[in-house]
């Protein structure tokens, strides 16, 4: 008969992440299977390839941006803590899993996606990459009417007009242990 699991391995089974984005967009994260592969290369031989295939569960990563009129039926606002997009309750197995395997991600390598199993730790570095920027953003002008003036472009823009919306109020992260 097999020894029943420690507590400390029951724990880490089904320790939970919060991830935090200061993408725009929302992203997919999945993990992937490698394989070699043969490939014919055109001149009666073949070379072996590395590929991989999408296995397992998807998570959706929320992002920052949320339109203004959601269409009916739209998921909720993330909550936000100091500029970045929150998402609870990710298996720490899978990300630890995922970072290894997309080690070489732009977003994960300059810090714009990070995670933490304890609230303060997300919120201590979300003030840390308040002022990040993952130049995906969109060209808002200072003053409505204004020309943009943005690095990104060559020549300003002509702006529109700008309304702001109010802030929420505290998140789930000034509770979470």
């Amino acid at each position: 008969m097999a020894p029943a699991p420690t507590a400390a391995k029951a724990s880490a089974a089904g320790a939970k992440v919060i991830v935090a984005s200061k993408l725009e967009h929302a992203l997919e994260l999945q993990l992937s299977k490698f394989s070699e592969v043969r490939v014919p290369d055109g001149r009666g031989g073949y070379f072996m390839e590395k590929q991989s295939r999408k296995v397992g569960k998807i998570y959706t990563i929320n992002g920052t941006a949320y339109p203004i009129m959601p269409p009916e039926g739209y998921h909720e606002r993330p909550q936000m803590q100091d500029g970045c997009a929150l998402t609870f309750g990710i298996p720490k197995e899978f990300w630890d899993e995922w970072k290894t395997q997309y080690a070489g991600f732009p977003a994960l390598e300059s810090g714009l996606i990070f995670a933490s199993e304890k609230g303060a730790d997300v919120k201590a570095k979300a003030r840390e990459k308040r002022d990040v920027k993952s130049d995906l953003s969109p060209m808002m002008p200072a003053r409505p009417n204004e020309p943009i003036k943005d690095p990104r472009v060559d020549q300003p823009l002509k702006g529109f007009p700008l309304k702001v919306f109010g802030t929420r109020g505290p998140t789930d992260l000034d509770t979470a242990a």
